[in-house]
């Protein structure tokens, strides 16, 4: 409320270009396209018409008895054979968008049902996402509070997790943070810009010292330890010197292991883990979450769409589970696309399958059990495909009531 004074208001999107426009847009495209088996339902239907057509008229020349050849015409088959596949997808569709879940269409909640490998990207999956600060190294001539707000400095408008970390523990210790300038991103490696008149770049041990060519042998010591503990380490320089080494660690989600379990139940053969973390740090996460068959680490997005491939050529139908903008690769050549917590509706678009849940028209959150309860959904799917001449009294729908609330 204004008192006294003007308020000036700048749209920087509107119409069909919001969020909100775009979630209704897959909404729209959800009910309206068909996946396999309604049009399989539909094509049987539509040969079994001229037969029902066939025997009301073969029944009327042999008996000359109208109501009994319209009896046959009431006993109609193609109907029972076409009604009950759309029935299920587009209530399944409508029962979880009211809850908060948008399922893109038909078809990706068909091929989740095949699927039998999940890849999951760690970080804001089977992780909360929001990562703390816990040990900070410092070269010489620096401090904490020197080491902070630079990296603060060129982390400030980009949302990764450890870019968030960064800026809570500098805005916990009442840290202002300098302006930066001719920021620049690097996906799944760092970020770099000037900070007056020095370059400050913040990454991974890779982007710092192979990228950019900065000795970070001072803290190879202490790196080496603090990943044992699990603890993802982003590096700092500033003018090609080490600056120093934050450390930060993440939280497994409490329903992550009945997820996975819950998973195996309904046909999954493989588990993957896949991270753009160190080694020795995705090695001590397996080591706190056993349920995974294997751990891929160091990888860029171009390298978990290559271990998508790999395993699709390997004859695995693959679903790829993750969160933010590295995943797109991966969304793209996996047979179902998993977009998860925090990721923008830009980024929904990318993947094959969506589950969004809405709070508000900027944040978005999902929980992967939901995927256990569409994996359970896909069998009560195939019941009805199995036996079309007895369409159900209630569609089932995608069961919610469980369903933790991450928002």
């Amino acid at each position: 409320m204004v008192v006294e004074g003007k308020i000036r208001i700048r749209a920087q999107r509107t119409g069909r270009e919001t969020d909100m426009a775009r979630i209704a847009e897959l909404m729209t495209r959800a009910v309206s396209e068909q996946s396999e088996r309604e049009i399989q339902s539909s094509r049987l239907a539509d040969r079994l018409a001229p037969v029902t057509l066939g025997l009301g008229a073969g029944l009327y020349l042999a008996t000359n008895d109208l109501r009994r050849a319209l009896s046959v015409l009431t006993v109609d088959f193609a109907c029972a054979v076409k009604f009950p596949a759309p029935l299920v997808v587009k209530t399944s569709v409508h029962a979880a968008a009211r809850q908060g879940v948008v399922i893109k269409s038909g078809r990706g909640l068909e091929a989740l049902g095949e699927v039998d490998c999940f890849l999951f990207d760690k970080t804001g999956t089977l992780t909360q996402g929001e990562l703390d600060v816990t040990d900070i190294f410092t070269g010489e001539g620096t401090d904490e509070a020197d080491l902070l707000r630079s990296a603060a400095a060129v982390e400030d408008r980009y949302g990764h997790p450890m870019g968030r970390a960064l800026i809570r523990e500098t805005t916990r210790r009442r840290l202002s943070p300098p302006k930066a300038r001719s920021v620049d991103l690097s996906v799944a490696h760092g970020v770099s810009g000037r900070v007056g008149d020095a370059l400050i770049r913040v990454g991974s041990h890779h982007f710092i010292q192979d990228d950019c060519g900065v000795d970070c042998s001072p803290a190879d010591e202490r790196a080496a330890r603090l990943r044992a503990e699990g603890k993802s380490l982003v590096f700092v320089s500033r003018d090609g010197a080490l600056l120093g080494m934050i450390a930060l660690m993440d939280t497994i989600r409490s329903e992550a292991a009945d997820v996975v379990a819950g998973l195996r139940k309904n046909g999954a053969r493989r588990v993957v883990l896949l991270t753009g973390d160190h080694e020795g740090t995705a090695k001590a996460f397996a080591e706190r979450f056993p349920l995974v068959d294997s751990v891929h680490a160091g990888l860029t997005p171009e390298d978990k769409a290559g271990i998508v491939k790999e395993l699709r050529e390997s004859g695995h139908k693959v679903a790829m589970v993750g969160d933010g903008v590295n995943d797109a690769p991966a969304f793209t050549a996996a047979d179902v696309g998993v977009c998860m917590s925090r990721a923008s509706v830009a980024m929904a678009t990318t993947s094959s399958l969506a589950f969004l849940q809405v709070s508000t028209v900027q944040s978005l959150a999902f929980s992967p059990a939901l995927i256990v309860d569409l994996v359970a959904f896909l069998t009560a799917l195939d019941l009805v495909a199995a036996y079309p001449m007895t369409p159900p009294t209630t569609a089932p729908a995608v069961n919610m009531a469980t369903l933790p609330r991450l928002i």
